[in-house]
């Protein structure tokens, strides 16, 4: 887990400092292409990617992240019963 994400890392964080450093005129000739596709969109792949990484190759993250939805889903079922109970209709 920890190399995939190390590379994934390295693919979509290094790029743009070192294109914005290395080839300027580029930037020049090109700033609109440079700030919405380096500066944006591939940081934003970078911090979105970074979760499912971690969800498909931890089994912690896995735990983790079952236990919040079967909390969530335990709540749900306890709200329904209390207004069914308030209703004075049975429970589902």
């Amino acid at each position: 887990m920890l190399v995939v994400t190390y590379l994934w890392h390295c693919l979509c964080f290094l790029p743009p400092p070192i294109i914005l450093s290395m080839f300027h005129v580029f930037v020049d000739s090109h700033p609109t292409l440079v700030v919405l596709w380096l500066l944006k969109t591939i940081i934003l792949c970078g911090y979105v990617i970074s979760p499912v990484i971690f969800l498909s190759l931890n089994s912690d993250y896995q735990k983790g992240v079952k236990s919040l939805f079967a909390s969530r889903r335990a709540g749900t079922n306890e709200l329904r019963r209390h207004q069914s109970t308030l209703n004075g209709t049975s429970a589902i």
